[in-house]
């Protein structure tokens, strides 16, 4: 993993810590008040910080799996992997999570999760995991881009560039389909709400007073612009002036999302 994308992921995984919503965690812990112990498996777990964020937010012993496509994610997050006393046993898996669900066993485990990643997914693999998962107690998928961010002070063609955003997230993301970008959350609900009582709750960052974090998601915009081939140097420079001059805020719309099974053993939970 390159010094870039170390930074930004370091960066990321402070304001996504703090950026996640709280009644999740509560609803999961009330589920699960009764098992000493649960398994969990990690999709799409990368360097590592949904594990760290959950590890010891989770009561209970916890047996975990981490399944990622990326042997250098994988790598760094093994070298680098903190236990504790409750983290009974843990595994890593190389697995292609978009094309090879089925190489995973969801029946084994209690808790399926990931984080920041639904929305680079096609429209096929939803409906695709919910069949490997009609019978998994608990679904987590957090910080799912929901289609808004706003910088301020405002600009002309703020809704110009979202709009050129929202439309490069739905773009292939080098997987051979269209990926579904900001509808992540509202598909992942419509397949699961048939078995699972659902929560969409609110994870937005807000980060007004993180100046680092604003340029880094600026230059990820201008990245795009440049992409398309377009020109919004105004708009660049007007962004970056207010940053540098600490005048800037940020805010980028999340949802978190949250499937609980209704009925287990014929016996209805929620």
């Amino acid at each position: 993993m390159h010094e870039f994308q170390n930074k930004w992921l370091n960066l990321r995984e402070t304001v996504d810590r703090n950026s996640r919503n709280k009644r999740i965690l509560y609803l999961i812990n009330k589920f699960f008040k009764n098992k000493k112990n649960i398994r969990i498996v990690d999709l799409g777990s990368g360097a590592g910080s949904n594990y760290r964020f959950l590890k010891s937010r989770l009561l209970n012993n916890q047996y975990w799996s981490f399944v990622d496509i990326s042997h250098k994610s994988t790598n760094y997050f093994k070298k680098n992997i903190k236990l504790s006393s409750k983290i009974k046993k843990n595994n890593f898996k190389i697995v292609d999570v978009i094309n090879n669900l089925e190489k995973i066993n969801f029946n084994d485990y209690n808790l399926v999760t990931g984080s920041a990643f639904l929305d680079i997914l096609p429209k096929t693999w939803f409906k695709n995991f919910y069949k490997f998962n009609v019978d998994t107690e608990i679904v987590y998928f957090a910080l799912n881009y929901n289609g808004n961010f706003k910088f301020f002070p405002k600009h002309k063609d703020d809704k110009k560039i979202l709009n050129i955003f929202n439309k490069d997230q739905k773009s292939d993301k080098g997987i051979g389909e269209l990926a579904v970008g900001p509808d992540c959350t509202k598909l992942i609900n419509k397949v699961f709400k048939r078995t699972h009582k659902t929560y969409v709750l609110d994870s937005t960052w807000d980060v007004s007073k993180n100046y680092e974090f604003q340029i880094y998601f600026l230059n990820f915009c201008r990245e795009i612009i440049q992409k398309n081939k377009l020109n919004f140097d105004d708009w660049l420079k007007f962004r970056l002036k207010n940053i540098k001059e600490k005048n800037s805020r940020f805010i980028l719309n999340n949802k978190d999302f949250l499937a609980i099974k209704k009925k287990i053993n014929n016996k209805f939970i929620f």
